[in-house]
């Protein structure tokens, strides 16, 4: 957020007043990568509110993202549609499907790059660049994984529905209309037909349709990526490009993004490991216990190792075994003090536990992974009840500790005397 929030500064707060008559500008923002990790509302937002205190005319989108979160997809084509109708938004396409066809849709005209490099799989097991031309798929369905054909249909009309309603038109708008976006949408998502003479049925990743197919039908135009051409287009020979501004912006919201999930995956790991660990020392308790018990050097199973003789007054150790009771006696202490260490380290990591739980509840987690840290918090709650009825059955085990180790410290400082009977 601190990246972000300098670099807004910077550029929402010039030095000096803007002189009255400014050369307009055109505001590239690249949504690229995974929607919702990649491309996030907040990066967008962030964008654009450069829209209100610069001369922008022109916003345009690089869009090239075919995963991710859906929900955010809409959220993101909503934020482009309340752009003021003075300002025109270009989308350049690279690769649109899924999550980026609302952003696609929300867009006022479509530019097809005539042609985009991506980085492919080589047969050495590296990478490799891959030029793609205008006869590449540009625009596909893409709905998410599924293995039930009604809950494919659901995901198609909502995909659907968020593409038309995004630019406020009928979500009932017949295939027999004329050829334009919404015709395109209504044949992406209802069947690979598509409209005639589209070739919308792309084997293996259809339905979709080619950059040339697009244009040839007046969908869209042909762009080469000379940026002058295009200022000339867009905003009129004094245009300004504002650079990499808005790639900056959704770089930062992206970064955070991920610094986010890495806050929320250390914290759950943290809080597993905890749990994992109470599990175990809780598991490995009753026999510490039970060890502690036995190694009493006064129980039956131990005094016959340690015979008496008569001394002045009375009896005690044999001399000779004195070494034999000293070590003995180190030895309950230890396996005491292992007991009370090992009921302490319970204790700290349930406090632990429960802390970091807490913690989880309070994060407000981007879209993504929100069903990660409710999961984390459903399956983790209740461990930490049953261990906490777990704990509760070891308190009186560590009063019994203490008593022990001090018993058995003064036994090794003062052994057994009996004296004479009478």
């Amino acid at each position: 957020m601190i990246i972000l929030t300098a670099i807004l500064s910077h550029l929402l707060c010039p030095a000096f007043p803007a002189p009255a008559t400014e050369p307009p500008e055109v505001l590239t923002v690249p949504i690229k990568g995974n929607i919702g990790a990649d491309a996030t509302v907040e990066g967008l937002s962030a964008a654009l509110q450069l829209v209100e205190t610069r001369p922008i005319d022109t916003v345009v989108l690089e869009i090239d993202a075919l995963t991710g979160d859906f929900e955010t997809g809409v959220e993101l084509a909503e934020l482009i549609a309340s752009i003021p109708d003075s300002i025109r938004v270009v989308g350049i396409l690279q690769r649109v499907g899924g999550p980026s066809l609302p952003v696609a849709r929300s867009c006022d005209e479509w530019l097809v790059q005539s042609s985009i490099s991506i980085r492919v799989p080589d047969p050495r097991g590296g990478m490799t660049d891959r030029t793609l031309g205008a006869d590449r798929v540009v625009i596909q369905t893409l709905p998410s994984l599924t293995r039930s054909a009604t809950r494919l249909k659901g995901r198609l009309e909502r995909i659907r529905r968020a593409c038309l309603e995004i630019t406020g038109e009928s979500v009932d708008v017949g295939s027999d209309r004329a050829p334009g976006r919404a015709s395109l949408i209504e044949a992406l998502t209802a069947a690979p037909d598509g409209l005639d003479g589209t070739d919308l049925d792309v084997a293996g990743r259809g339905p979709g349709i080619r950059g040339d197919r697009l244009v040839s039908l007046g969908l869209a135009e042909m762009w080469s990526g000379d940026e002058a051409r295009f200022l000339v287009r867009t905003g009129g020979v004094n245009a300004i490009p504002l650079g990499d501004t808005g790639s900056l912006v959704m770089e930062a919201s992206a970064d955070e993004a991920i610094a986010a999930r890495g806050r929320l995956g250390s914290r759950i790991d943290s809080l597993f490991s905890s749990l994992d660990g109470v599990a175990t020392l809780s598991a490995g308790a009753p026999w510490s216990i039970a060890r502690a018990r036995l190694s009493d050097p006064e129980s039956p199973r131990l005094s016959d190792r340690f015979p008496m003789r008569r001394t002045s007054g009375g009896w005690t150790i044999d001399e000779t075994m004195v070494p034999a009771w000293d070590a003995a006696c180190g030895d309950s202490i230890r396996r005491w003090t292992g007991v009370v260490e090992l009921l302490e380290t319970i204790d700290v990591l349930l406090d632990r536990a429960d802390a970091i739980l807490e913690e989880i509840r309070g994060m407000e987690p981007r879209p993504l992974d929100t069903a990660r840290r409710d999961l984390a918090i459903s399956t983790a709650a209740p461990l930490v009840s049953r261990y906490r009825g777990i704990q509760s059955t070891f308190e009186p085990v560590s009063k019994e500790a203490r008593r022990e180790i001090v018993r058995v410290t003064t036994l090794r400082e003062r052994p057994p005397f009996v004296e004479d009977p009478e």
